[in-house]
């Protein structure tokens, strides 16, 4: 975090172990999938027009939208990029890796995957051209090989309206880092700095981790919406020229306070913190058909939240509500904060001082109210 959060790039080789994702994942995705423009993308020499790829058609008194399956086959083998937004709504993998990525940072998540399996575009052209994010990025390479070229910035820590299509800023005519990562890579690429990522001749699919933090332009901007419509110097006009200066420095002042008043710190950071929404998966068979079995003791365990819960809390947001913890779940949620994913084994070894039937009824509470995922299909 000091050397290259929000400075430079770095490359972490082999940051994943193995990953459980296999084409047969994607298969079942892309078959089960409404194809929403909104949700898949295909880009050749500019995004293609979804009416080119999505057939329509009248099925059961429904209407129906479907992959062209011919015509996806044809565009991905001249070379075109497939794009799943919100991947962690489709991928197990994509949610857990999403999450272990937020829980890092602290910060929420989304994440694309990208898909390719032909380098048939010209020698060194990207798929998205030389750009930059407005987010920061964290690249995972699940299966195959793709090449990062990396240009420093032009517009360091961009917001989110500063795209560099829109800044019409020229990138650096040299990369000042390129690699070719490799399945279980991981790139992290800081918002601002210029890239171009170019398929290779091996299939590939890589998830694009983006992270969506507050900033302090928002925490100014949150102070200032609360604070001026108190302040009767920010409600005169500026017509009065020879008391604009006095009014001014006035509510220059007080903003100037307020903006230090760690309350209002403290309540900004609240406020974003309650507008998460977490996302479990479903588990019915433990929560509903069988209410007296056990998560199996190898079963992965993790929270849903991003933000870490601290030992004094004793009531958390869930979902635009509020959640008292009993004494259990609190221990259960501080195992967690020291090891971000556990089996249910490990819980139990981790927390002896509680009868394993009275652990186990405080970790379906929490399974039911969605601040704990039992993880299926990631490892």
């Amino acid at each position: 975090m000091d050397r290259y959060f929000e400075q430079e790039p770095l490359l972490c080789s082999g940051a994943l172990r193995e990953s459980s994702l296999a084409w047969k994942e994607l298969d079942r995705v892309l078959q089960s999938l409404e194809p929403d423009p909104a949700v898949v993308q295909i880009f050749l020499d500019g995004q293609v027009d979804p009416a080119t790829y999505i057939s329509e058609s009248f099925e059961l008194g429904l209407n129906r939208k479907r992959l062209n399956k011919s015509r996806f086959y044809d565009l991905m083998q001249h070379g075109a990029t497939l794009v799943l937004n919100r991947a962690e709504e489709l991928f197990p993998i994509g949610r857990h890796l999403s999450a272990l990525v937020g829980q890092f940072l602290r910060q929420p998540t989304t994440s694309n995957a990208y898909v390719s399996f032909s380098d048939a575009l010209p020698k060194g052209q990207g798929t998205f051209g030389k750009h930059w994010d407005t987010h920061d990025v964290f690249a995972i390479q699940l299966i195959g090989e793709k090449r990062w070229q990396l240009y420093p910035p032009t517009q360091p820590l961009p917001l989110s309206h500063q795209t560099s299509r829109r800044m019409q800023q020229q990138c650096p005519a040299n990369p000042a880092y390129e690699y070719v990562l490799k399945a279980g890579d991981l790139l992290y690429v800081p918002r601002g700095w210029w890239h171009q990522v170019t398929p290779l001749a091996t299939a590939s699919l890589h998830l694009s981790v983006g992270t969506y933090p507050p900033s302090i332009s928002d925490y100014i901007l949150w102070v200032c919406s609360r604070q001026l419509p108190q302040l009767l110097d920010a409600r005169r006009s500026c017509l009065d020229t020879a008391s604009l200066p006095t009014s001014l420095d006035k509510v220059m002042q007080a903003l100037n306070q307020a903006v230090f008043n760690n309350t209002n710190v403290c309540d900004f950071l609240q406020s974003a913190r309650a507008q998460e929404r977490l996302q479990s998966e479903f588990n019915t068979e433990l929560l509903l058909a069988d209410p007296n079995i056990s998560p199996d003791g190898a079963a992965h365990l993790r929270l849903t939240s991003v933000y870490e819960i601290t030992p004094g809390m004793r009531e958390i947001s869930v979902n635009g509500g509020r959640l008292k913890l009993s004494p259990a779940s609190h221990a259960i949620i501080q195992a967690f904060n020291r090891q971000t994913v556990l089996s249910w084994a490990v819980l139990v070894e981790c927390l002896p001082q509680i009868p394993p039937p009275l652990l186990r009824d405080a970790l379906l509470d929490l399974l039911r109210y969605e601040v704990v995922t039992l993880m299926s299909g990631a490892d």
